[in-house]
């Protein structure tokens, strides 16, 4: 088995939205993250974006917390 470990930093492309399961109604938030990276061929910078899904306690807290434009970091 492998495990793989990211850590990030970026600003949040849109407002995160929040929903239920049907099943049991646990809070999911799903957001998006920009992460800028220098280009070294132009000097320029790529923005990659990076899907975050948080469930439970934290789905409900970053829907409340976190807005647009906000700068961000997951672990």
């Amino acid at each position: 088995m492998s495990l793989s470990k990211i850590v990030i930093s970026g600003r949040g492309v849109r407002a995160p939205e929040k929903r239920f399961t049907p099943n049991n109604n646990v809070a999911v938030t799903e957001f998006t993250v920009g992460v800028d990276s220098p280009n070294r061929q132009d000097g320029g910078v790529d923005t990659n974006f990076v899907k975050v899904i948080t469930w439970r306690d934290l789905a409900e807290r970053c829907s409340q917390e976190i807005r647009k434009g906000d700068l961000v970091a997951i672990d």
